[in-house]
């Protein structure tokens, strides 16, 4: 059996800056892991963030470019985005620092994706 190991990545945004997802975001993303390894889309999966950038790390058999992969981890950062926005609508605003318009994150923004193939 072939294991693909995949790490994909998305700036989701945080509250503060660039310093570090909400703990709500990182659960918004941990909670679709679980059923996704149940569904046997996953074989496992862990949820980490570097920044404020939330990573999936997933190991499947599905291969390097599984679409179905690729659109859990999207659909799971669409998630983590509207937990964000949700939280910025209640804190006060604030502003880019050369548009002076509101700063919300609306869609996650640079997606870095990287698969690669095993044989054990």
């Amino acid at each position: 059996m072939k294991v693909t190991i995949s790490a994909i990545k998305a700036d989701v945004g945080s509250i503060g800056g660039h310093t570090k997802p909400s703990a709500q975001m990182l659960d918004s993303v941990r909670q679709e892991v679980s059923p996704a390894i149940a569904s046997g889309l996953l074989i496992d999966g862990f949820v980490s963030h570097t920044g404020d950038d939330i990573a999936i790390l997933m190991s499947h058999t599905r291969g390097e470019s599984a679409a179905e992969v690729h659109q859990f981890a999207w659909e799971s950062f669409l998630k983590a985005t509207k937990v964000h926005r949700n939280m910025v609508s209640t804190a006060p605003a604030r502003t880019c620092w050369w548009t002076h318009r509101p700063a919300i994150c609306v869609v996650p923004a640079r997606v870095w994706l990287k698969s690669s193939s095993i044989t054990p």
